[in-house]
């Protein structure tokens, strides 16, 4: 789930910020018992409210088309691991700063409402483990997203 603003300088160009729910993580990690040097198979599972703020370039010969491209900041909701159910939270970075980019197209369907359909991606610069002693660990994601713009003016 995303809402964003968009505040157009021209035609071609607008500042967008958005505020979004992202769902990060991976599969087919390992969790391991200190007590006993055991590991076992899990899945990772981290939520996040991420803000970006972007650059945004409108072309076409309508402006419907648009890049844009950015910094954005996220903050970690909830940490857990699905073999036991263990709350990460503490083992994980409060926060995760990187850059996110996309590519879309708004549909006019009426005045005021357009369809929008996009392609977006953030990559991490931050290591999102604490007091990580091994190889840096960063977050990038990839998504689809089809919705509804509402025009306010």
């Amino acid at each position: 789930m995303t809402a964003f603003g968009d505040y157009f300088f021209s035609d071609r160009w607008s500042i967008k910020v958005k505020a979004g729910y992202d769902q990060k993580g991976w599969d087919n990690g390992y969790i391991t018992n200190l007590n006993t040097g055991q590991s076992y198979a899990t899945n990772y599972r981290l939520d996040y409210l991420t803000i970006p703020v972007m650059a945004n370039w409108h072309f076409g010969k309508k402006r419907n088309w648009y890049l844009n491209f950015g910094p954005y900041a996220g903050v970690l909701l909830s940490a857990t691991e699905t073999a036991f159910a263990t709350d990460l939270k503490d083992v994980f970075n409060s926060t995760d700063l990187g850059f996110d980019f996309g590519i879309g197209v708004k549909i006019p369907v009426s005045s005021r409402v357009k369809i929008l359909l996009e392609a977006d991606g953030q990559a991490s610069f931050s290591d999102i483990v604490k007091n990580n002693s091994g190889d840096k660990i960063q977050n990038t994601r990839s998504s689809y997203n089809v919705g509804l713009v509402f025009g306010l003016k």
